[in-house]
């Protein structure tokens, strides 16, 4: 079990490693770590092709086998990050924008090396 400073870590590792991948599929990366009322959002990202503004949850992990992704973006979960982003988007005059909510999680070896990385869209 990790203690808190390694999940931390880990935490900001992945969503380092996350920024690269998505710069590298031609995302703009808005804000990072968008904390209001009721949560965070990791990332929020402008999806240059799709013309959206995208809101990222990352979960990172480094297990000896790959994770369920089923049981790690829960619906609980992506309601409070759609409220969250609601709130973003009003805040940033961008009501009318296109948007979605993502999910983008990384399997990581040893040597922080990535083991495997999934990027769900629209969750």
């Amino acid at each position: 079990m990790l203690d808190t400073k390694q999940k931390k870590f880990l935490g900001n590792l992945g969503e380092e490693l996350c920024c690269d991948y998505l710069a590298r599929k031609g995302y703009q990366v808005l804000a990072r770590n968008y904390r209001k009322w009721g949560g965070e959002i990791d990332i929020i990202a402008r999806d240059r092709e799709q013309q959206e503004i995208v809101f990222i949850e990352v979960k990172t992990r480094r297990d000896t086998h790959w994770f369920d992704l089923d049981q790690t973006v829960g619906g609980e979960q992506v309601y409070h990050i759609k409220k969250i982003a609601k709130r973003f988007l009003f805040e940033k005059s961008l009501e009318d924008e296109n948007w979605r909510v993502d999910h983008v999680a990384i399997l990581l070896g040893d040597e922080n090396e990535i083991l495997r990385l999934e990027h769900f869209e629209a969750i």
